[in-house]
């Protein structure tokens, strides 16, 4: 079970900094549409 545990702490990691990198893309993106 801790092996389990660990790669779902780190699939979580993962899963928030792709967020963390998405996001602001997603909101200059929004301003681009907004300018045009």
């Amino acid at each position: 079970m801790q092996g389990n545990l660990h790669v779902w702490f780190w699939l979580g990691t993962l899963q928030k900094l792709i967020e963390l990198c998405l996001i602001p893309r997603k909101r200059k993106l929004n301003q681009l549409q907004a300018i045009m």
